[in-house]
């Protein structure tokens, strides 16, 4: 998930978050596959996805990418190349250049775990 498919829509005075562009999706419940190819852009992609089975809290690992980005204005693992990002995510831990309040970092940090056990759950 990326934030260029992520859509606000006005409903009823407040806006209402619409996901769009389900390439990647499965049915909760079902068995989820390795990716072998990455197809769009990995700067999103949680690490069990490069690894092999994944589930839902491969979500919650973008929205942490989302947010440091949004509270940054960078990626948090960033690179020329497909593979050098992947390698990045697989094996760096997350910095911050940019001034992030304590807060901040701790709900970034607890979104950007590379254990999914560890990431908080919807």
């Amino acid at each position: 998930m990326s934030p260029e498919k992520i859509m606000l829509s006005p409903e009823g005075g407040f806006a209402s978050i619409k996901l769009i562009d389900f390439g990647m999706a499965a049915e909760i419940g079902t068995d989820f596959k390795k990716v072998a190819d990455v197809v769009s852009t990995p700067y999103y992609l949680a690490p069990e996805m490069l690894n092999g089975e994944y589930d839902e809290k491969v979500d919650v690992w973008s929205i942490g990418v989302i947010a440091y980005e949004m509270m940054t204005g960078k990626l948090p693992f960033n690179g020329r190349k497909k593979e050098e990002i992947c390698n990045k995510i697989l094996n760096e831990d997350v910095k911050f250049d940019q001034k992030v309040s304590a807060n901040g970092q701790d709900f970034i940090l607890s979104l950007l775990s590379k254990d999914p056990e560890s990431r908080p759950c919807c």
